[in-house]
């Protein structure tokens, strides 16, 4: 009796089982090879822990296609609207940035939200707090931009890339401690003896 009182006011939001995603099964499938061959060392002992190793690798592989997309609207949007321009006015490299972060902010959440950190928590506050996130790392790219595009001179292509590289760290560090927090079940309540 004492129990069912105990469970009535736990305030914890339950996690239910949701059931594995394709990238779930593919490095499960990896992992139970592992597991047979465990005593053969070499190779398997790097793919068991590349596999635990998922969440970071899914982060990067979304990552890159994160950037293929947000990179393709960017390049699109400058070929068509400032015909292939390499050096561009402060204006210009503001415009590109916002092209690019808010296709790949969109891109970015939902696939981070299925396939990198498997989050099933409410969606408003998760993708208010990612697009807070996303709206530190994108001045950080309009600063990285600014200074490397328009006044160093860098090279449009080069400078995107070197940008690229800070804002993805960054937005990992986000994601993983911030946005798609993780909530520990509470140790269920001892049985009466």
């Amino acid at each position: 009796m004492a129990n069912n009182a105990n469970k009535s006011n736990n305030t914890d939001v339950e996690t239910k089982e949701y059931p594995p995603t394709f990238v779930d099964k593919f490095f499960l499938m990896h992992a139970r090879a592992c597991e047979r061959h465990a005593d053969k060392g070499g190779i398997y002992n790097m793919v068991r822990w590349l596999v635990k190793q998922q969440e970071l690798i899914v982060y990067l592989v979304v990552g890159v296609l994160t950037t293929i997309v947000s990179w393709g609207c960017k390049f699109l949007f400058n070929y068509f609207v400032y015909g292939n321009a390499d050096k561009h006015t402060t204006t210009e490299t503001w415009v590109l940035s916002i092209v690019n972060w808010t296709a790949g902010v969109i891109f970015a959440y939902f696939v981070s939200r299925a396939y990198v950190f498997k989050s099933h928590g409410p969606m408003l506050p998760e993708a208010g707090k990612f697009a807070l996130s996303r709206v530190v790392t994108f001045f950080t790219d309009l600063g990285a931009m600014w200074l490397l595009d328009t006044k160093l001179g860098v090279n449009f292509y080069v400078a995107t890339l070197i940008s690229a590289v800070i804002v993805t760290v960054l937005n990992y560090i986000f994601s993983k401690l911030l946005v798609f927090t993780k909530k520990k079940k509470k140790d269920a309540a001892p049985a009466d003896k």
